[in-house]
C-alpha cells in the first residue's frame, strides 16, 4: 500500500501536466483574490451607478477585443503546441503570422475608432462627457489584442510558470494602485491604470516568447503553413463562437442599461458576472493547460488518453464549481455588502448568475477538447442553442424583469448549452 502511494506521488511530482495545472491553479487563486479586492475597491470609490458604467464599458471592451482579434491567441496556443517539437519551421511561421496580425489590427482599430469617441460615448454610455473613457477603452482593446496574442504563444510553449509569475506581478501592481487612481481620477483613472498594467504584461510576455524560441532553436524564418488555412479552419469559427456568445451577453447588459433603473442594475449584474468569472477563470485556466495537451494527443492520434482527460476534467471542474457556488451563496449578504449597501438588494440575481456557471463549466470541458482537436466548426454548432436561448430571453425578459430577467436567461441558456454539448459529444468521436 505504501509503495503504491509512493508511486502515485512520484508520478504526480514528475507529471508536466500536473505541474502546469499547479502553476495555473496558483495563478488563478492569486488573480481571483486580486480581482475581487479590485472590484470592491472600484465599486467603493466610484459608487453603484458609476460602477455600472464601468461594468458596461469593460464588458464592451472584452467583447470587442475577442471579436476584433480573430482569436489569434488561441490559434497560436493550439498550433505552437502541436508543431513546437515536430516541425519548428511551422511553429515559427504561426508565431510570425499571429504577431503581425495583432500589431496591424490593434493599430488600425485604435486610429479608426478614435475620431468617433464622442459618438460612441453618447450611444453606449448615454453621455457626451465620457470621451476620455472611450479613448482609454479603445486603447485597452488594442492592448488586449497584443497581450492576448503573446499570451497565446506562451501557452503554446506551455511555459505556464512564467505566465503565472507575470500575471501575478501585474495583478498585484494594479491592485495596489487601483483605489487611489479611482478616487483621484475616477473611471478614467481606472481605465488608464489597467492600460498600463496590460502594457507591462505585453513586454514581459514578449521576452518569455523570445526566450522559448531561442531555447528550442527555432529558425529565424518559418515555413509550411498558410495564413488562409489557419484563419478559415480555426480562427473564423472560433471568432464566430465569440460573436455568438459575446454578442448575446453584451446585448443583455446594453439593454439592461437602458431600463428605468439604468446603470444600478448593470452594476448588480456585473458583480454576478465578476464572480461567475472567478469560476470560469479556474475552468479556463485548466483549459489553457488542457488545450495544448489535447492538441498534442490529436497530433499523436491518442484518442483514449484524450477521453480519460475529459472525464477527469468533468469531475474536477464540476465538484470544484459546485462547492464554490454553495459557499458563496451562504455568504452572499456579506459579499455584496462589501461592494456597498445598494448591492445587497440584488442577492437573488447574484446567486442565480453564480449557479449558472456550473453547467457552463461542464460544457466548456467538451469545448476545450474540440479546440485542441481543431474541430472549430463543430464547436460553433454546439454554441448555436445557447445563442438561440439567450438573445430572445434578454429581449423579452429584461424589459419586464430587469436584472432578474438577465439572470434567469443566463441560467436557462447555459443549461441548454451543457445538455446539447454532452449529447452531441456522445454521438460524435471528436477526438479521432
Amino acid at each position: 500500500m505504501f509503495i503504491h502511494i509512493k508511486q502515485i506521488l512520484y508520478r504526480v511530482r514528475n507529471s508536466i501536466f500536473i505541474q502546469n495545472v499547479g502553476w495555473v491553479a496558483g495563478l488563478s487563486s492569486v488573480e481571483r483574490i486580486a480581482a475581487f479586492l479590485q472590484t470592491i475597491l472600484i465599486a467603493r470609490a466610484l459608487g453603484i451607478t458609476e460602477y455600472g458604467v464601468y461594468g458596461l464599458l469593460f464588458g464592451t471592451i472584452g467583447f470587442t477585443a475577442s471579436v476584433t482579434g480573430l482569436q489569434m491567441g488561441l490559434t497560436a496556443t493550439v498550433f505552437v503546441a502541436r508543431y513546437k517539437e515536430s516541425n519548428k519551421a511551422k511553429a515559427r511561421l504561426v508565431i510570425q503570422y499571429v504577431n503581425r496580425f495583432s500589431l496591424i489590427v490593434s493599430a488600425v482599430f485604435f486610429f479608426v475608432t478614435l475620431p468617433f469617441s464622442k459618438i460612441i460615448s453618447v450611444w453606449l454610455l448615454s453621455s457626451d462627457q465620457r470621451v476620455l473613457a472611450i479613448v482609454a477603452g479603445c486603447a485597452l482593446v488594442s492592448g488586449s489584442l497584443l497581450s492576448g496574442a503573446q499570451q497565446g504563444v506562451a501557452q503554446g510553449f506551455e511555459d505556464f510558470k512564467a505566465i503565472a509569475l507575470i500575471r501575478i506581478i501585474t495583478s498585484v501592481f494594479t491592485l495596489l494602485a487601483i483605489y487611489p487612481s479611482a478616487m483621484v481620477f475616477g473611471l478614467e483613472g481606472v481605465l488608464i491604470l489597467l492600460l498600463g498594467s496590460l502594457f507591462l504584461q505585453y513586454l514581459f510576455l514578449t521576452f518569455v516568447v523570445h526566450k522559448n524560441q531561442l531555447e528550442l532553436e527555432f529558425p529565424k524564418q518559418g515555413s509550411g503553413v498558410k495564413f488562409g488555412d489557419l484563419v478559415m479552419d480555426f480562427s473564423v469559427p472560433s471568432l464566430l463562437v465569440n460573436l455568438l456568445v459575446g454578442l448575446a451577453a453584451w446585448y443583455g447588459l446594453f439593454l439592461l442599461s437602458k431600463q428605468g433603473s439604468g446603470f444600478d442594475e448593470v452594476a448588480i449584474v456585473n458583480t454576478g458576472i465578476q464572480w461567475r468569472g472567478s469560476l470560469l477563470l479556474v475552468s479556463s485556466a485548466l483549459g489553457s493547460v488542457a488545450i495544448p495537451a489535447f492538441s498534442k494527443m490529436k497530433g499523436a492520434g491518442n484518442a483514449i488518453a484524450a477521453n480519460k482527460l475529459i472525464n477527469r476534467l468533468l469531475w474536477s471542474n464540476g465538484v470544484a464549481a459546485l462547492g464554490v457556488v454553495i459557499v458563496v451563496t451562504l455568504l452572499a449578504d456579506q459579499i455584496l455588502g462589501f461592494y456597498g449597501q445598494g448591492f445587497v438588494k440584488g442577492k437573488a440575481v447574484f446567486i442565480i448568475l453564480l449557479a449558472a456557471t456550473i453547467p457552463q463549466i461542464m460544457g466548456n470541458v467538451y469545448m476545450q477538447n474540440l479546440v485542441g482537436a481543431g474541430k472549430m466548426w463543430l464547436q460553433l454548432c454546439l454554441y448555436i442553442p445557447f445563442f438561440m436561448c439567450s438573445l430572445p430571453g434578454f429581449i423579452f425578459l429584461i424589459p419586464k424583469y430587469s436584472g432578474m430577467g438577465y439572470a434567469v436567461t443566463m441560467m436557462l441558456s447555459t443549461f441548454v448549452f451543457a445538455l446539447f454539448a454532452a449529447g452531441v459529444f456522445r454521438k460524435v468521436k471528436v477526438t479521432q
